[in-house]
């Protein structure tokens, strides 16, 4: 098992690509807003495997979300974050504690 202890910060839009190349077996990652981040309608996490969406979820302030996804098939892995009002002031999203387990 393989761990990162960072937070990446993705204001919406935001995108991280990331090639696993079938190495690893589930991905473990938590969405949140960055304190302070005045969005009520949320920010949708959103990710793909291999151009495919896995998982999706809006994320409104003082919330969190963990995804647990299985990516064992997953060559290409994406983490997109988009605001849902077209507006992206405030739009302070993180993706929290990544952590890809083989």
């Amino acid at each position: 098992m393989k761990i990162y202890r960072k937070e990446l910060y993705a204001h919406a839009p935001s995108l991280y690509k990331f090639k696993l190349a079938k190495k690893w077996r589930k991905l473990k990652i938590r969405a949140a807003l960055c304190d302070g981040a005045q969005k009520p309608e949320g920010i949708q996490f959103i990710i793909h495997g291999n151009g495919k969406i896995l998982s999706s979820y809006n994320v409104k302030p003082n919330e969190q979300h963990l995804f647990d996804i299985d990516v064992t098939d997953i060559d290409d892995l994406e983490l997109f974050t988009q605001d849902q009002t077209g507006n992206n002031y405030n739009a302070w999203s993180i993706w929290c504690t990544p952590c890809l387990i083989k």
